[in-house]
């Protein structure tokens, strides 16, 4: 632990007369204590000071004289991003030189996406920096020379920085270093970030706006209707739909602590980590947990506010009774449950194409059969598609809230439509070389073009290798997922590889997720494989660059996906193509396929080739 200077002496910023006039261990030092102080950071390789120490000398040569027009940041924080810091800002005129350094010769392709999504970043959600241009450089210390520019960014030798910054030299100051530190970054969070904020009832409305375009008319909508039923002793259940990654858990999440309501989520590996992470447990439970409970005591649920995340994965009779002895679905469960109470509200989260497996009912009608059959009287509450789905009923009052589905996504503000785009991808049944295969490119060329990425390999060391490269020391990045029926297995490797994928179920569903994520999913050296995630883990999650093993219970074979390669998994086309919606959602910042080398996987690989996604 480095001893803290006080917080008023750590600098953040600075003007070229302290880089010329202050030495390399000073500047170093400060460096160094700031990310103490800011993000728990104390512990740097040699490389780090060796590439500070190089930086700092480099700057020194370029700024002989004070010049009041530049100011210098190094390692700006981006708030609420699993650690990401740019190396160094050089701030003039009108113009950020984003200024990402390596202590090599050659650059790589996760390289080059590492400063384009810290470019994003800035772009679109710091409040001042947005306004300007941001010029992405990407500086390798030890090549002189080098001078090129790929896709918008700037490669650099040591010896090339200071012509390009000459050329876009200002003379005039119009954004200065302090302004970017007291500029608002308004960043979207990861689920769990997000509930950190939720629980320590920090100020969130700012993420929020950009989560959900409706979300303050959401939030007033639920308060009233909470408000109404706890005075008027009623009973009321909310149908919130959407697809995957629409801030679905984010509402909920929020509802439960604003309520002071239960959570009831079907994914245990998901409230594990979030009561791992926010060190609070008494308001969030498992869905097994629940019905464990409640199915075997007689008690009433203490809670009056519940809800139920990944509803779409409620258990029919049948599951239920095999499971916990009930004879009930569990729709109807909760519902005569709570039908004891004087008042409640229920707020049910339903996850569109996401029921996984059997005995999950997605559809519902269960619903309308446990509100018609119910000995109170319920007032629903829900969308004109819901009531439509729901059916028309006599023994229940439905009321219409428009606002209620959810379209946009939470996690990809820079490209909302790409839940819309998996679907179009999942339900595709034409040649490549059709119109509507045509449309399917242009939909991804602008989905590519506002930041989101899919990038293709057949081989995973690769890929690993990527992720490691643009998410260097930052956890909960990256991690490989696969499908549960995937039948990928280690022994399919080669023998040369390093990073070996085996789906182990058993093991995927018993890891520690707190530790695995942290970890980038990479496990002891002595383990030589690496146990991905499946659907039934990762739904809820999500990372910046999840690495999808593509199995083999989904291929493209016959202008169509297709499941028959696997036998026993005949009939199984809803779940097959629900297990890769979830699958292709998981990332923040895109999503690498990876497909093994064997021919059953030369028509899938090639169908994404085709789409225009990048190969590595």
């Amino acid at each position: 632990m480095l001893p803290h200077k006080p917080q008023s002496e750590i600098k953040k910023h600075y003007s070229v007369y302290e880089i010329i006039n202050l030495s390399s261990s000073d500047i170093i030092w400060n460096i160094k204590n700031f990310l103490d102080a800011e993000l728990d950071i104390n512990e740097f390789s040699n490389g780090q000071i060796l590439a500070w120490e190089k930086s700092i000398k480099l700057l020194k040569s370029i700024f002989i004289k004070e010049n009041g027009n530049w100011q210098i940041i190094f390692e700006f924080p981006i708030p609420l991003s699993s650690g990401k810091r740019p190396d160094i800002l050089l701030i003039n005129g009108v113009t950020i030189f984003l200024i990402e350094v390596k202590n090599k010769s050659n650059y790589t392709l996760g390289d080059i996406d590492q400063l384009k999504g810290y470019q994003s970043d800035l772009k679109f959600y710091h409040t001042t920096a947005h306004l300007f241009e941001i010029v992405p450089i990407l500086l390798l210390l030890e090549e002189k020379n080098i001078f090129e520019e790929i896709n918008e960014i700037h490669i650099v030798g040591f010896n090339k920085l200071k012509e390009l910054l000459l050329k876009s030299y200002q003379k005039f100051q119009m954004i200065n270093s302090k302004s970017l530190y007291d500029g608002q970054f308004k960043p979207i969070p990861s689920i769990t970030e997000y509930a950190k904020s939720v629980f320590a009832n920090k100020k969130i409305e700012n993420i929020e706006s950009l989560m959900f375009n409706d979300s303050k008319t959401i939030y007033i909508e639920l308060r009233n209707i909470y408000e109404e039923v706890k005075e008027n002793n009623k009973k009321a259940i909310v149908f919130i739909r959407g697809e995957a990654g629409t801030g679905k858990s984010a509402i909920g999440l929020n509802s439960a602590y604003k309520f002071n309501g239960l959570y009831v989520t079907k994914n245990r590996q998901f409230s594990e980590h979030l009561i791992n992470e926010l060190g609070y447990y008494s308001n969030i439970k498992t869905s097994h947990n629940f019905l464990k409970e409640f199915s075997r005591k007689k008690e009433i649920p203490y809670w009056d506010t519940i809800i139920f995340d990944e509803a779409q994965r409620f258990w029919n009779y049948s599951k239920m009774k095999e499971y916990f002895s009930v004879e009930k679905s569990e729709h109807e469960f909760v519902i005569d449950l709570f039908s004891k109470k004087d008042w409640c509200l229920l707020i049910v989260l339903i996850g569109e194409g996401q029921d996984l497996g059997w005995g999950e009912y997605s559809d519902l009608e269960l619903w309308k059969n446990a509100l018609q059959d119910s000995k109170s009287e319920w007032d629903v509450y829900g969308t004109k598609s819901t009531k439509k789905k729901l059916g028309y009923s006599k023994e229940f009052k439905f009321v219409v809230k428009d606002n209620f589905d959810l379209y946009s996504s939470f996690r990809n503000i820079k490209s909302p439509n790409y839940s819309t785009f998996v679907n179009k991808i999942l339900d595709y049944e034409e040649g490549l070389k059709t119109k509507n295969f045509e449309i399917l490119k242009k939909e991804y060329s602008d989905i590519k073009e506002k930041g989101f990425k899919i990038i293709i390999t057949r081989n995973l060391d690769q890929a690993v290798d990527y992720c490691k490269e643009r998410y260097f020391n930052s956890p909960n990045s990256y991690c490989t997922l696969t499908s549960a029926q995937s039948a990928i297995s280690a022994d399919r490797f080669d023998e040369n590889v390093q990073n070996k994928a085996h789906c182990d179920y058993s093991i995927s569903s018993k890891l520690n997720i707190n530790n695995y994520l942290k970890q980038n999913g990479i496990n002891d050296v002595k383990d030589e494989c690496l146990y991905p995630l499946t659907e039934f883990s990762a739904i809820g999650f999500e990372v910046e660059m999840p690495i999808l093993v593509w199995g083999f219970d989904l291929l493209w074979y016959k202008n169509r996906w297709n499941y028959e390669f696997l036998t026993y998994l005949n009939g199984n086309s809803h779940y097959r193509k629900n297990a890769y919606r979830v699958l292709l959602t998981r990332g923040r910042d895109g999503i690498i396929l990876f497909f093994p080398q064997t021919w059953e996987f030369d028509n899938s690989f090639n169908f994404f080739r085709e789409l225009g996604t990048e190969l590595i």
